[in-house]
């Protein structure tokens, strides 16, 4: 009786019916994280972007939103972090953002609106932070404040680098006309 339970035939079919539970559970663990990671990319094309990982908020704003912000007690970018708390992930992150509104790339996640006074903020900040990398960022930072947006792609690629990017790498700078349509897109 024990021979027939565990005849290579039915130690087959066993084992067979385990290797397609484990395959089932495989596929709806991945679909589930690939499709996360699609509608991520799906939302960032359409300007539907989450929020930062700081909780503040994206995108362009009005010079009421920064009189606000400031009243507030909230810095340029609508995060409480203050300079001297500022991080290389914060400038990675702000920097990065940034950069989206003047490059051509496949994918861009996470969107910061140019502005003055965000630039002077982060580059302030480099005098009361200690962050590594300081020298690109301020280098970054100082050619911006110059209205300098000549090597914004590859400013925006060094910092997808620092960033460990795979994808959205910038391939291009974005003509006034492609701006103004992105940025329009983000309102």
């Amino acid at each position: 009786m024990l021979e027939k339970v565990f005849s290579t035939k039915n130690i087959l079919i066993f084992m067979g019916v385990c290797i397609l539970v484990v395959a089932g559970i495989f596929y709806f663990i991945f679909t589930d994280i690939n499709e996360k990671f699609d509608n991520q990319g799906e939302q960032a094309a359409q300007g539907a972007e989450a929020p930062p990982a700081n909780g503040g908020p994206v995108g362009e704003v009005s010079e009421e939103e920064m009189k606000e912000y400031e009243k507030d007690g909230l810095n340029p970018f609508g995060t409480a972090t203050q300079q001297e708390n500022l991080t290389q992930f914060d400038y990675e992150t702000f920097i990065h953002g940034m950069s989206h509104q003047k490059v051509v790339a496949d994918q861009k996640w996470g969107f910061y609106g140019i502005n003055q006074k965000r630039i002077d903020w982060l580059l302030e900040g480099l005098e009361k932070a200690d962050v590594e990398r300081e020298a690109t960022f301020r280098s970054i930072l100082e050619r911006w404040k110059k209205g300098d947006f000549s090597q914004v792609d590859e400013d925006h690629n060094t910092i997808w680098k620092m960033q460990g990017g795979t994808i959205g790498k910038a391939t291009g700078i974005l003509s006034s006309e492609q701006e103004r349509e992105y940025l329009n897109s983000k309102k």
